[in-house]
């Protein structure tokens, strides 16, 4: 799901961009591109030129500008294909823009993965819960079914004893 919300954001945002793009407007790409803010998980977004340099940027936290460029794949700009990447907590996205059919640049989304720790957590603690209900319950049951079951055993034991000690008299 992270990597569709980033890839439908990007695509958006390369389609918005196109022209602003072709025209060399970077005001109105850093415009465009400023509606990424609208999802909490993007940390940086660029609009890249061919050529590798950036066209527009976001991001969410300015001071870790030069973090999220480290980050950046060399070959990012030059990508003419959808690409994504998980990282250690990011996930890396680019997405060619075009105009009449020719490539003019790429749209780079980097997300941190906070969401999909968040499930996971929630997922954990859900199974962990349930498994301690259910053992709990199993030990309950057992003690119940053991005594149910084993009494006749037990008294069939004491018989079978019985007769075996009264057989050997």
């Amino acid at each position: 799901r992270v990597v569709r919300d980033a890839d439908v954001l990007a695509e958006v945002v390369g389609s918005n961009s196109s022209t602003a793009l072709a025209a060399g407007d970077g005001r109105a790409a850093s415009e465009t591109l400023r509606a990424v803010a609208a999802d909490r998980h993007v940390v940086h977004a660029a609009i890249l030129l061919p050529d590798g340099g950036s066209f527009a940027e976001y991001h969410r936290d300015p001071a870790a500008a030069a973090e999220h460029q480290r980050g950046v794949p060399p070959d990012a700009s030059s990508r003419t294909a959808p690409w994504h990447a998980f990282g250690d907590d990011t996930l890396l996205l680019t997405r060619p823009v075009r105009l009449d059919g020719e490539w003019i640049g790429t749209v780079l989304i980097e997300s941190d993965l906070l969401e999909i720790r968040a499930n996971t957590l929630a997922l954990v603690r859900i199974i962990g819960a349930v498994l301690f209900g259910t053992f709990w319950i199993a030990l309950f049951l057992g003690s119940r079914l053991q005594r149910t079951i084993s009494a006749p055993l037990l008294e069939l034991t004491r018989i079978a004893r019985t007769l075996i000690d009264d057989h050997r008299q």
